[in-house]
């Protein structure tokens, strides 16, 4: 509940105070999905420090790699995985010793960062060329989980499932968006759901709000999805959604609204919404939604090399603007 979240995750960030972490500082994290993850992040957060998702999973060059571009000061990690993350340069905590820190009555204090510091680092894949750590601040951060919600319908009552990767940004929207609105996060089994199961898995917890790619959306249609009548919303990012994907949902008579998102780890998660799927009907299947329109705060132009807005029809390039813009790489 969130008493326990609260007080496990003020432990954790007085801990991490206590040892020098505030602004600017950064503290990555090598765990599985699951709970110790969810108060690892709200700790950096509430220490005012720099949070970095690493995924144990990864080739251990890759995580050194990160560890070291990072500048990360600490990395917690679980005790299996500590030894493989040693190095120079950083202190490794593991989840157990720090949340296991005697408590105090001391309250803790006042988050010190400021709107313009870094809230969280996440790399990109480096599928072309060396990973790149791109830089979010907490204005942007708390910006696109308060809109996110508002857009998604995520309030008391509502369920979301946390099915991302943490190295993934839609996680960061998973976990925040849900918490700074009084829902609950439903946290997805390390290993994952196969798609053969998750409908199964959505109705056993109540899910009402969904966000995953296509390409996994497609293999649990396959399935028997009649069990998702408690699902609210379906939300498809990260890659080219089709019209055939809309038209699927609307012919699974499922009452929940199925909406798209486009958006870059560089404009903080994602800034473009598109919802109504039914206006497609007459289009090809194989025929692409459209990226949606700019989130509140967000401005998106399509523009020429020139930087000038393009005719209708005319391509060019899409250009984000507003408070989610990134710092910049690290």
């Amino acid at each position: 509940d969130y008493a326990a979240l609260e007080a496990r995750s003020a432990r954790f960030a007085r801990r991490l105070r206590a040892l020098g972490a505030g602004p600017e500082t950064v503290v990555a994290s090598c765990q599985e999905r699951g709970i110790d993850a969810v108060v690892t992040l709200l700790g950096v957060l509430r220490a005012g420090a720099v949070y970095v998702p690493l995924d144990p999973r990864h080739p251990r060059r890759r995580l050194s790699r990160t560890v070291e571009d990072s500048g990360a000061r600490f990395v917690v990690t679980t005790t299996d995985h500590a030894d493989s993350l040693t190095g120079d340069g950083h202190q490794v905590l593991t989840v157990d010793v720090l949340d296991g820190a005697a408590e105090t009555a001391e309250a803790l204090p006042d988050v010190p960062a400021a709107p313009d510091n870094l809230a969280y680092m996440i790399y990109t894949s480096g599928s072309t060329g060396r990973p790149k750590g791109v830089m979010i601040d907490h204005r942007a951060y708390a910006h696109h989980c308060r809109i996110a919600a508002d857009a998604y319908g995520i309030g008391p009552g509502e369920r979301v499932v946390q099915l991302s990767s943490l190295t993934f940004d839609v996680s960061m929207e998973q976990i925040a968006a849900p918490l700074l609105t009084g829902a609950a996060v439903v946290i997805a089994d390390p290993l994952f759901w196969s798609p053969a199961e998750l409908p199964a898995r959505l109705a056993e917890h109540g899910v009402t709000v969904m966000e995953t790619t296509p390409a996994y959306y497609r293999e649990v249609m396959a399935y028997d999805t009649s069990v998702l009548t408690g699902l609210k919303l379906i939300n498809l990012s990260s890659d080219v959604v089709t019209v055939a994907d809309a038209r699927q949902w609307s012919a699974s008579g499922l009452p929940g609204r199925f909406v798209c998102c486009y958006g870059p780890t560089e404009a903080t998660v994602t800034c473009l919404l598109h919802t109504g799927a039914a206006a497609h009907d007459g289009e090809r299947g194989t025929a692409s939604m459209p990226l949606g329109r700019p989130f509140a705060g967000t401005g998106a132009y399509v523009l020429d090399a020139r930087l000038r807005p393009v005719p209708l029809g005319v391509p060019g390039e899409l250009c984000v603007g507003g408070v989610r813009l990134a710092r910049g790489y690290h």
